[in-house]
């Protein structure tokens, strides 16, 4: 990434379909789902090495821990399954908090008007 985009005072945060790095997607997925993620490195890997991730890759590498991470939930589906949105800040913010809103939906029913989760996020100015 260049200079600018490095040390600014940016965010970057959206569905941005691609699954963290580090996260294979035999892992969660069924065979069919799993071949629409068949890149060997994913594409969003020069995002995490040169900007601040706002979510934990580390967490969403493991197994044990990444379904608190999943922000995409078919509708077919009881759950979400998968990370593929994400967020990303410049030199400039500092990520106070973030987490994915499994919970709620339209009117606290559990209902989501979209398939992709809320990241909900608190950054703060260098």
């Amino acid at each position: 990434l260049g200079a600018q985009v490095r040390d600014g005072r940016w965010l970057l945060a959206g569905d941005l379909n691609a699954l963290p790095p580090g996260v294979p997607a035999a892992r969660h997925l069924d065979a069919g789902e799993a071949q629409l993620y068949g890149e060997a490195e994913s594409p969003i890997s020069p995002l995490y090495r040169g900007a601040t991730p706002a979510l934990p890759a580390a967490e969403m590498a493991d197994p044990a821990r990444a379904s608190k991470w999943f922000s995409y939930k078919p509708f077919h589906r009881e759950s979400a399954d998968r990370t593929i949105d994400h967020a990303f800040v410049g030199a400039g913010l500092t990520v106070e908090s973030a987490r994915v809103v499994q919970t709620g939906g339209a009117g606290g029913r559990g209902a989501w008007p979209s398939d992709h989760l809320p990241i909900m996020m608190e950054v703060r100015c260098r």
